[in-house]
């Protein structure tokens, strides 16, 4: 758990320096991975949702799947995908 819990926070500290200009938090949690993004933002009092998105497969495009679009769906809150590279 701890192991994963670096792995994580390195992970952010990574993106977070490539946006020295964007006031952000970020925060390692473990469990559903949509429901925690979604409580995590509801208890930081987030304005908007940033989530890397890779490039959808065939599957994901034809049934609407995948987080980015789940996410678009029931946040309250606007949802920005960025696509990862």
């Amino acid at each position: 758990m701890e192991r994963l819990t670096a792995v994580g926070r390195d992970s952010l500290e990574t993106v977070g320096a490539q946006l020295p200009a964007v006031p952000m938090e970020s925060m390692v949690r473990l469990g559903e991975l949509a429901e925690e993004i979604l409580l995590e933002a509801e208890a930081f009092g987030a304005d908007a949702i940033v989530l890397a998105a890779g490039r959808p497969s065939w599957f994901k495009r034809v049934t609407g799947g995948g987080i980015g679009q789940w996410l678009l769906r029931k946040a309250p809150v606007p949802v920005v995908l960025v696509r990862s590279t």
